[in-house]
């Protein structure tokens, strides 16, 4: 629990806190994800090369997160 033996004040957090302030890091993190989802200050087209790319992208990313990365790890032992 850290080299200060701090961790163990966490316990003095209330859950509902810990995921509130999950849930505003959740939506710090998507805004700043979104500009890269935009040119010129509109959101880019899909049917455009560069909107492709990076919508393409960002769907392969998810399904390797949602679908591959849990395969991985039922083959891995240590991961269990």
């Amino acid at each position: 629990a850290g080299s200060a033996g701090m961790g163990k004040l966490i316990r003095l957090v209330p859950h509902p806190v810990m995921v509130g302030f999950v849930n505003g890091l959740t939506l710090v993190m998507l805004k700043a994800q979104l500009t890269h989802f935009q040119s010129a200050g509109k959101y880019l087209s899909v049917l455009s090369a560069e909107g492709r790319a990076t919508y393409g992208c960002a769907l392969l990313t998810m399904a390797l997160v949602k679908f591959g990365i849990p395969k991985l790890q039922e083959k891995i032992e240590a991961a269990k």
